[in-house]
């Protein structure tokens, strides 16, 4: 029994032994641990909220703190601390015991490595570098696929750095980076080359959103080079819509302001597009079930379409309205008449450079020449045979006056206010011609059935009645189907339909055709039509496939 009472004695005397719980963070908890430092002291005073603990103590506490010390006493104070931050080059930092003094030395610290932060290069170092491609010597003349990737003709073996540097480049120019992911860097200099291009107009339209990859400027001063052609190949300008079947007519807007191409097709639809050179997104898509539109022209205004066909008639589309107007422009069959007087087609033709005026071919070597604003004939002139084409000179001087080409290789330059031949003079060769055309006064271009195009100086026709050709280019084997200058003059293209791969880019000044495009392997097909952008920063060529392809000639605007 006594046994039994002095063990219970023994317990409560234990329980009453058994010291509190402390809550976290309490003073008398801090002073179990007297090893803190009065740095560490203030961070938990902080962080829980407590009071912060004072130099006075118990004497239970000093002792506590003595003998919490003796554990670290072996410790020198340099193995006490650490400097966890990155190590600065030439400078070491120095630990004070007063803290005053280390939030000073802590400041100064930041703000040098604020200063070697900004003092460092802005490109970031490669992940990783493979100390091989320093030693391979690649070939970029022998594979067709990598020419695109030379600065010069004669260059051929490059390093393999170079190599990469330049597969990078030129898979930028394809996809260029957007506006969003380019650095900071990237997007000052955009800003900077745009302010710097010149007039405020050349502004507005590197600002405009619809103006795509392209660094759109004025046409450059600098001859064309007449060796090479710079020319980088995009993403088809109708891949959101294609033709079902040929490509028939394509023209660019004749705004520079608005980037937009129409693209006619043997499907009798009319697509109009806005060429960005990444995506070239649909705009919209007209169709004439009623016309083929062999033929598709923007008014020099831009504000409405012709569409022309094998029909005696021609409808109007009108870009702001989103109307389509039909328009009977040929002659009428006459019972008592002895010929018949009535067009089967007005697909040829062309407007004034006013806009006012057009001018239709039509059978017989007649030529209406109607008034825009009302789309009614106010005239009519007649050629010695069939006319082939029509164009209007653009000299300051000439006035309205309009040139036909026959099918009798006479050419005949027309005062359309008198309705009378001022002059006319035969094409050397004078045979089987079919399509003739003028470049902003200087060159007069004539293509045969023989694929022979004939070359003039524009001055020299007006006072001879026999002009011999600048040079006779024979580079086409089959009829020619379009000839087309660029806006400067400075390139003349020469398609024939009727045999594959069958265009041919003319350097006007030394009548040389460019040795680096197009090659064997460009995939062109049967070219149907093509086209030049208002500043020749695109070409556009269409083909039976119901393809657009779309190029960027970069000397005239470079991609971003």
């Amino acid at each position: 029994m006594s046994t039994t009472l002095n063990k219970s004695r023994k317990k409560k005397q234990r329980k009453g032994q058994k010291v509190e719980s402390i809550p976290l963070g309490d003073n008398q908890a801090t002073h179990e641990y007297g090893f803190k430092d009065e740095e560490e002291l203030r961070l938990e005073s902080v962080l829980f909220g407590t009071p912060l603990a004072g130099g006075s103590s118990t004497d239970g506490t000093k002792k506590g703190k003595v003998a919490g010390d003796t554990s670290m006493s072996h410790l020198l104070d340099e193995e006490l601390f650490f400097d966890d931050s990155v190590p600065i080059s030439g400078q070491v930092p120095e630990i004070s015991e007063n803290p005053n003094e280390r939030d000073d030395n802590r400041t100064q610290t930041n703000s040098v490595t604020n200063v070697h932060l900004m003092a460092r290069p802005s490109h970031k170092t490669a992940a990783w570098v493979d100390p091989d491609d320093n030693q391979l010597d690649i070939s970029i003349a022998s594979d067709r696929r990598l020419r695109k990737l030379r600065d010069s003709a004669a260059e051929d073996t490059i390093s393999g750095r170079d190599y990469e540097t330049r597969l990078r480049r030129q898979f930028e120019k394809v996809n260029p980076v957007p506006e969003w992911a380019a650095t900071r860097s990237k997007r000052m200099r955009r800003l900077s080359q745009s302010s710097a291009s010149g007039s405020d107009s050349d502004e507005e339209i590197v600002g405009e959103p619809t103006t795509g990859p392209m660094d759109i400027t004025d046409a450059p001063i600098d001859a064309l080079p007449p060796t090479e052609l710079a020319i980088t190949r995009l993403r088809d300008a109708n891949q959101a819509s294609r033709t079902d079947g040929p490509v028939t007519s394509i023209q660019f807007h004749p705004s520079s302001r608005v980037p937009v191409l129409m693209v006619a097709g043997a499907d009798k639809r009319v697509r109009l597009f806005n060429v960005d050179g990444l995506t070239n997104p649909l705009l919209q898509t007209l169709h004439t079930p009623a016309l083929p539109p062999n033929n598709a022209s923007f008014h020099p205004s831009g504000t409405s379409i012709l569409l022309s066909g094998p029909r005696p008639f021609v409808c109007v589309y009108d870009l702001q309205s989103a109307h389509v107007a039909t328009h009977h422009v040929s002659g009428r069959v006459q019972p008592n008449a002895k010929t018949d007087t009535q067009d089967r087609a007005c697909d040829i033709n062309a407007f004034s450079r006013d806009g006012r005026t057009l001018a239709i071919a039509g059978r017989q070597g007649r030529v209406r020449l109607l008034d825009w604003a009302s789309v009614g004939v106010v005239g009519e002139i007649k050629a010695s045979a069939s006319v082939k084409s029509i164009w209007w000179s653009t000299r300051d001087d000439a006035g309205p006056e309009m040139y036909t080409l026959d099918a009798n290789a006479e050419i005949c330059a027309w005062d359309v206010r008198m309705r009378r031949c001022l002059r006319r003079w035969r094409d050397d060769g004078g045979f089987g011609t079919t399509i003739a055309t003028e470049g902003v006064g200087k060159y007069t271009a004539i293509g045969s059935k023989s694929g022979i195009v004939n070359v003039y100086d524009t001055p020299s026709t007006l006072d001879s009645s026999a002009p011999v050709p600048l040079k006779t280019l024979p580079h086409l084997t089959t009829s020619v189907t379009s000839l087309l200058f660029n806006h400067d003059a400075q390139i003349l293209a020469s398609v024939s339909k009727t045999k594959k791969d069958q265009l041919k880019l003319i350097h006007t000044k030394t009548l040389t055709t460019f040795a680096n495009w197009p090659t064997s392997g460009t995939p062109l097909g049967h070219v149907t039509t093509l086209d030049f952008s208002t500043r020749s920063e695109y070409l556009a060529i269409g083909n039976t496939r119901g393809n657009v392809l779309l190029y960027n000639l970069r000397h005239y605007a470079v991609a971003r």
